[in-house]
């Protein structure tokens, strides 16, 4: 897991160096369970570092690019932050960009540049996730008390954007499922692909574009702004026939593939769960960084491959790489269904059906059956990955 770690993170780095320019000495610190900055100590170069949890109470007078479990920045960044992991809290402030995906994101310092967030949580689930012994993650983009002094984006269909006390001095863009505003102020424009909004009299959007949203049913949004422009999502019209159709033709499938699986070779479904059920949040942020490094990687691997065996090798690489997550896409309820239906049934072809079936039939679900179909492939990735690396996994049903 170290090594895949520190390859990850050296990815990252890489992707700085494309994205931001050449830059000078860097800090590199890895393979670590728990690593601090303390009050008193200052690096002056870039810092890259993968650890399971990772406090900053001193100063970065560079960019940091971090990868672990859990990431809180108290004292001072001054440069971007770049984060892939499961929490992320700034409490200190950061006087650049902050970029990170993430179950949890929470800031309760300052950020003067852009926000970039890729998180989970819907409105309503406010009950921290527990995560370890002494760790607990509020699952969302949050912004508590704190400021963001541009933009934020966001980029996850089943993650919420969530201010309270906060203060915006740019827009709000992209897509999630909820946005919540408690008492707080966008100085700029909201835009965004949203599931539901919810907000109170005492906040405000100041932007001219006032507040544009894409939804299914309009919000109560009238005290945010004079400028309300609401374009409705509309669903295909309803063929019952047609659904229940392919409802049944996926869980007649799952059925048969599940049940093959589990009579000849059942660890291929249980080593995975048994991965998610042991690490959950380590399984969902590992699949989300190699989903969201893949494509990447197969590009400039497949440029590399091209110098070296040509054109025709560069295309079967590149077809392999999507033919793999294209299998792993399409198969995914079969594990995440197997994880979820744990919960009903002891029976594991019982427990396999009742949680693909669920799956199946939230997938049918306009805008929020494609964060149900992420979900389950980031998931089933992370487990699939993290499987060999769990110690005393089951080895049979």
């Amino acid at each position: 897991m170290h090594q895949l770690r520190k390859s990850i993170l050296i990815f990252a780095g890489l992707l700085v160096l494309l994205t931001a320019g050449a830059v000078g000495a860097a800090e590199v610190i890895t393979d670590q369970e728990s690593w601090t900055l303390t009050p008193s100590q200052t690096i002056e170069d870039d810092l890259y570092i993968n650890a399971d949890e990772m406090i900053i109470e001193g100063t970065v007078n560079g960019d940091v690019v971090a990868l672990g479990e859990y990431l809180r920045i108290q004292g001072e960044v001054n440069g971007d932050v770049i984060f892939l992991g499961g929490g992320l809290r700034v409490d200190g402030k950061v006087n650049g960009d902050v970029r990170a995906a993430a179950l949890s994101i929470e800031i309760f310092g300052e950020i003067t540049d852009d926000l970039t967030a890729a998180s989970f949580g819907i409105i309503g689930l406010d009950d921290p996730l527990r995560v370890a012994e002494n760790r607990a993650l509020a699952p969302g983009t949050r912004v508590i008390g704190g400021t963001v002094g541009d933009d934020i984006y966001g980029y996850s269909g089943i993650g919420l954007i969530k201010l309270e006390n906060a203060e915006v001095n740019g827009d709000i863009l992209g897509q999630a499922s909820g946005l919540e505003l408690i008492n707080s102020q966008v100085a700029g424009s909201v835009d965004l692909s949203v599931l539901q909004i919810v907000t109170d009299e005492e906040s405000r959007i100041l932007g001219a574009d006032g507040l544009s949203y894409r939804s299914t049913i309009p919000a109560e949004v009238a005290t945010l702004t004079e400028n309300i422009q609401f374009e409705a999502i509309e669903p295909p019209p309803t063929d019952w026939i047609s659904i229940l159709r392919t409802i049944v033709g996926r869980a007649a499938g799952f059925a048969i593939v599940g049940w093959a699986i589990l009579r000849f070779r059942p660890n291929w479904l249980v080593e995975p769960v048994a991965a998610i059920n042991t690490r959950t949040v380590w399984a969902s942020w590992l699949g989300l960084t190699i989903a969201g490094t893949a494509f990447f990687a197969a590009f400039g691997l497949a440029i590399l491959i091209s110098f070296f065996w040509g054109g025709l090798a560069a295309l079967v690489f590149s077809g392999f790489i999507l033919f793999t997550l294209g299998t792993v896409w399409f198969l995914s309820p079969l594990i995440t269904g197997f994880w979820l239906g744990q919960r009903f049934s002891e029976q594991p072809f019982q427990g396999l059906m009742i949680g693909c079936i669920v799956l199946v039939i939230f997938q049918m679900v306009p805008l929020f059956g494609l964060g149900v179909s992420l979900f389950s492939f980031i998931m089933a990735l992370g487990g699939l990955v993290l499987a060999p690396r769990i110690e005393q996994l089951p080895s049979q049903v």
